[in-house]
């Protein structure tokens, strides 16, 4: 018997965003980059939340800029950096600490790219712990997306093959496409 059976997404995203209230961070891994963008644009228009957006991998912001998706305007994007990280990083934990959010970061790919040496993985991991932990507080919801695979019996970052450490509380999804619909897996 199958333990995490696939499951075709409805078209508002709510069979996924009910897991969602379960636990946080989520991290959502995905097959393709315009699996991602689709699955992250839908989110956005189907959430009855106000929305941070954490860019890291530019792909969403660039989108926005280019006018080919629609600047939403629940949605507030941080286009995060080195030289930004720390001082965008405690505003935005100030902002949800105080007001319930639907955090995206997206991409934990490009967020690890931004501190590329080893000793650095804790530091990303324990940021995104500060966020949840801020988070929760107000009964608000991390999502964290990334491009990766199952490589043995471990997630890991496609490309660059980082183990991908799974949430103590949250839920780990696949999403792929596969005939023309969004499919996902979830794994505990």
């Amino acid at each position: 018997m199958d333990k995490n059976p696939e499951m075709v997404l409805d078209e508002d995203l709510s069979q996924i965003q009910n897991k969602f209230s379960d636990s946080t961070p989520n991290i959502i891994l995905f097959s393709h980059p315009f699996v991602k963008a689709e699955f992250l644009n839908r989110i956005i228009e189907t959430s009855d939340r106000k929305i941070i957006y954490l860019d890291f991998d530019l792909l969403y912001s660039g989108y926005v800029t280019a006018k080919l998706v629609k600047q939403n305007p629940k949605v507030r994007i941080y286009r995060l950096n080195f030289e930004n990280y720390h001082n965008s990083l405690a505003e935005i934990i100030d902002i949800i600490s105080r007001e319930r959010f639907l955090i995206i970061i997206d991409s934990l790919n490009g967020l690890n790219n931004l501190f590329e040496e080893k000793d650095f993985a804790r530091f990303v991991n324990s940021s995104i712990m500060l966020l949840s932990t801020a988070a929760s507080s107000v009964k608000s919801h991390v999502l964290v997306s990334a491009m990766g695979r199952r490589k043995n019996s471990e997630w890991v970052l496609v490309p660059g093959g980082r183990h991908i450490l799974e949430p103590i509380h949250g839920t780990t999804f696949y999403v792929k496409e596969a005939t023309g619909k969004l499919r996902t897996t979830e794994f505990e």
